[in-house]
């Protein structure tokens, strides 16, 4: 069994705008639940500070991360031009040995880490 497709995006949350972000995540979680069975879970955090939030996809493969991005790509696009006024990207990290999916995410300034050599654990996540 491959490894799970885990893909961590950061955000800095700007001043005053939290709520707004809090929206955003809500809609884009939302859709991506209704409309993408084959993600497995999607979670998003803030810190305690509420000042950084942290989006955490685990997808059953790298073409189920292929999928969202076609599924998604246009409320990703959205909130990404939305959130530039709540939120800056910091950083995005997967694991996995796709990163042509990641170009787009490059364009837009943001610092990408790829762990694509899996050294050990396991999981219990089973797809859908």
């Amino acid at each position: 069994m491959s490894p799970p497709f885990i893909f961590i995006t950061e955000h800095t949350v700007k001043g005053g705008r939290l709520k707004d972000l809090e929206r955003l995540t809500d809609e884009f979680l939302e859709f991506v639940e209704a409309n993408e069975p084959r993600l497995l879970a999607i979670n998003a955090y803030l810190n305690d500070d509420r000042d950084r939030l942290t989006l955490v996809q685990i997808h059953a493969d790298g073409d189920s991360m292929e999928s969202h991005l076609q599924i998604a790509g246009d409320k990703i696009t959205r909130r990404q031009m939305s959130s530039r006024t709540t939120a800056s990207p910091s950083s995005v990290r997967r694991g996995g040995s796709r990163a042509e999916l990641l170009d787009q995410i490059w364009t837009v300034g943001v610092r990408v880490t790829v762990n694509s050599s899996q050294l050990g654990g396991f999981h219990r996540l089973t797809a859908v």
